[in-house]
Parts: structure tokens; sequence; C-alpha cells
């Protein structure tokens, strides 16, 4: 059957795309290996809430961070990770500190990303409205940001019709 797949054009590109894929593969895979950690944000199938997988690769380790662990939901979010990770151990760390509401787990996220050590924020230090505010701007003032002119302008726009609104009553 191979050889037949091989004596068609369609098996010429067949080996092209496997000699592509290996190529990239090895091209890419190296570089892994030379990572201490990889982190990689999660969105969980019901793509409501964010969690963290923090990939140790020298301790052959995923830790699992989680900002809203719930008995329902931890065991489809660890066998995700051992899906993936077979060949690691899977831990939830006890690092990740706790939110306080539903809706803060992709800020809990994007703080444990910003520290590459991955300690916890503590929930004293941690503030929801500051921190929204603080990552809101960062993103907005990115000099990537090719759009930040159109979003001042909208900006004002808006806080000019509520001046006005203001302003008749």
């Amino acid at each position: 059957m191979s050889e037949q797949v091989n004596n068609t054009s369609d098996g010429k590109l067949f080996e092209l795309g496997v000699k592509l894929r290996r190529e990239l593969s090895k091209r890419f895979t190296v570089g892994l290996r030379k990572c201490e950690k990889i982190f990689i944000p999660v969105l969980d199938r019901i793509g409501s809430h964010w969690y963290l997988l923090v990939v140790l690769m020298g301790d052959k380790k995923v830790e699992l961070w989680d900002s809203l662990p719930a008995a329902k939901y931890n065991a489809s979010r660890y066998q995700l990770a051992e899906r993936i990770f077979a060949k690691f151990n899977i831990v939830r760390t006890d690092k990740a500190s706790r939110q306080l509401n539903g809706c803060d787990c992709g800020i809990f996220v994007m703080n444990w990303l910003e520290d590459i050590k991955c300690t916890s924020h503590g929930s004293n230090k941690f503030q929801h409205a500051s921190e929204r505010v603080r990552v809101t701007l960062s993103l907005l003032n990115n000099p990537k940001n090719t759009r930040l002119k159109e979003v001042r302008e909208s900006a004002r726009r808006v806080v000019d019709e509520e001046l006005d609104m203001l302003a008749q009553h």
C-alpha cells in the first residue's frame, strides 16, 4: 500500500509533508529542551475560566495554577494536563492566590505571567479594580498597539458626551 501511495503525485506530496513536519519538529522542539519554564494559559472547556499551567522542564513537573479551584472542575483540569504532559508529574500548586469573585481569573493569570518566578501575589496586595485598570493601561499604552489613537479619540468623544449631558441637567 505504501508503495502505491509513493508512486502517485499524492504520494510525493505526502512524503514532502512528512519531511517538512520532521524538519519543523526538529527546529522547534530543540529550543523547548533549553527552556526552564513554559507558561500555558488555559481557557476551560466551558469558556468561562482561565487557569495557568507552568511546565518545569528540568523537574518534569507541571504546576496547575488556579485562582478559583472548584471540586466540580478540578478533575477535568487535572486530567487535561495529564493528557498533554503524560510523562510529567502534575501538581496543583498551593502558591496560587485565590480570587474573591467569579470574574477575575484572567487578571490573576496575567499577573502570574508577568511574574516570571511565578510566586503568588498575596491577596492583601491584589486590588481587583486597580489591577484591571493597570492591565488595561499597560495594554493600551503598549508600543505595538496600532489603535491607540483611535481609542483615545473614542474616549474623548465619550467624555465630551458625558460632560454635555451633565451640563444640560
